[in-house]
């Protein structure tokens, strides 16, 4: 029983106490920027592009260069780039020049072009005259995808009756260490390996090592330091690799396939050599009683520094003495795996370079039709973007430096300089790689009005203009020569002898 007085007292004092809850928070963030344990090895770097390239470019450089003489896949990728890139023909010509009327003037046209052939030729295009201008785009093309830069140099004031040559600088002439801060110098410009520029930014000029004034006994992979000469920049077509807008040097573009081909070039030799190790029958000759004054070898031949010689030829064993006995060694080397790696190291590095693997690894085993078409397309692609920049960096700077010289030995009006300066190159065309199914299409698409010929001819890289053309030179040829042309549909079909219908 509860005493009434007990009501009464006060009741305990309770304490209250705060609870302290951590709070988490969940902040939004790419997976891939985060480091933890299994990728604190991934590194993170905020330096810029020009300095990533002014520390690196020598040894990208000489390894690419290392890599272009003895890497056989190096070789191919560097073959396959000049081959999708330039062709067998090079940059072709095609002006535009049209009439009032918006006619093409044909008669004008040809005269350009024939013009711009003569001028391509070895007398006349190159500084040294020994480069044709199809040979400079494959050597200029070939520097582009080795060192990942090109210079031109134009030569003004040229005595080859048109006044203007060209010429390449090796890139490494150029020498990426040295740099000038523009507080040193008196203009407000600066130096940036090699550059020089303007407070805007602006290329001013050149500085490349005098080679006249370097020791005859330096080494050529390694031009730095030594006398600069300044070219201006109105004298300079630079051809570089740029993945970024503030870039002001190029870096091969192929520099991720040079330690993945040069770990497998090297694990290639290593598995020859194993191989063929392997494929042998090896021994020793051992003394069953040795004698410890001769150590066994008693009247054995020597070599000069007192080792002894025992002359043994392959696949066969000397008569033994009797004291003397063979013992075996059959080394044996499992390489069931090695295509299988191979292959996987090759994938990998093809992946970055724009060749498919088959392509690069001369290797087309197990592909369908349907996939060797992708791939080939892949390539394509690839090439004509290439060849796109290639034109605008480096085709048209040449015509457009070499069009106003040009035009004085075309006999046309100058007061129509302009009008003749309309032009486009056209780059390597492409075969169909299914011609009869491809016909077939474009005819459906054509006679449907689905598609038109001009973009079947500009899928292959070919250009319609010039296709008519050459269809129009026939049929006048089949009119001369009274030979039917019933394949193509065109007029000659009918009608070529004295009226009559063949």
């Amino acid at each position: 029983m509860v005493s009434i007085f007990n009501l009464f007292k006060s009741k305990p004092k309770i304490e209250y106490r705060e609870k302290i809850v951590e709070k988490v928070i969940y902040q939004r963030s790419y997976n891939a920027a985060k480091i933890d344990r299994l990728n604190e090895d991934f590194r993170v770097s905020m330096a810029r592009i020009n300095e990533d390239i002014r520390n690196s470019l020598t040894n990208l450089r000489g390894r690419s260069r290392q890599s272009a003489q003895n890497n056989d896949y190096y070789i191919r990728y560097l073959d396959l780039y000049v081959s999708y890139v330039i062709g067998s023909q090079g940059f072709t010509l095609v002006n535009r020049g049209k009439d009032d009327n918006g006619k093409a003037d044909k008669e004008g046209n040809n005269k350009v072009e024939r013009a711009w052939k003569e001028y391509g030729k070895k007398k006349n295009f190159s500084f040294n005259k020994r480069e044709t201008f199809f040979s400079f785009q494959k050597r200029a093309c070939y520097g582009f995808a080795r060192d990942g830069e090109v210079f031109i140099r134009i030569h003004k004031g040229v005595k080859n009756g048109y006044g203007v040559a060209f010429s390449i600088i090796d890139p490494d002439f150029l020498d990426e260490t040295f740099n000038v801060e523009a507080k040193e110098t008196n203009n407000g410009h600066y130096i940036s390996q090699g550059i020089e520029f303007d407070s805007m930014a602006n290329v001013i000029g050149y500085h490349f090592t005098d080679p006249n004034k370097l020791n005859k006994n330096y080494q050529y992979s390694t031009v730095k330091g030594g006398e600069k000469i300044f070219i201006p920049a109105s004298e300079i077509i630079h051809w570089f690799n740029k993945v970024e807008v503030n870039q002001i040097r190029g870096f091969p573009p192929g520099q991720n396939l040079l330690l993945a081909l040069h770990g497998l070039s090297e694990l290639n030799d290593s598995e020859m050599v194993s191989f063929r190790a392997g494929s042998c029958k090896m021994g020793f000759i051992q003394q069953k009683f040795p004698s410890e004054e001769t150590n066994g070898f008693d009247g054995k031949t020597k070599d000069a520094n007192g080792n002894y010689i025992d002359e043994i030829q392959a696949g066969l064993i000397e008569k033994l003495d009797a004291n003397e006995e063979f013992i075996g060694y059959n080394p044996d080397h499992k390489s069931g795996n090695w295509e299988t790696f191979s292959k996987g190291i090759l994938r990998s590095a093809a992946s970055g370079c724009g060749f498919p693997y088959p392509l690069l690894a001369n290797d087309y085993s197990g592909l369908s039709q349907d996939g060797t078409a992708l791939m080939i397309a892949d390539a394509r692609d690839y090439a004509i973007s290439m060849q796109n920049i290639c034109v605008g960096d480096v085709i048209d700077p040449i015509y457009e430096t070499v069009y106003p010289y040009m035009f004085f030995k075309v006999a046309l009006p100058y007061g129509k300089i302009d009008k003749f300066a309309d032009h486009e190159f056209r780059g390597r065309a492409f075969k169909s790689l299914r011609p009869l199914e491809d016909a077939q299409s474009m005819e459906i698409f054509v006679n449907n009005a689905i598609a038109s010929r001009t973009k079947y001819n500009r899928d292959l890289n070919l250009d319609i203009d010039d296709t008519f053309t050459e269809l129009e030179h026939e049929e006048e040829m089949a009119k001369d020569t009274k030979v039917p042309l019933r394949n193509q549909g065109g007029t000659t079909a009918h009608n070529i002898n004295d009226g009559g219908t063949v």
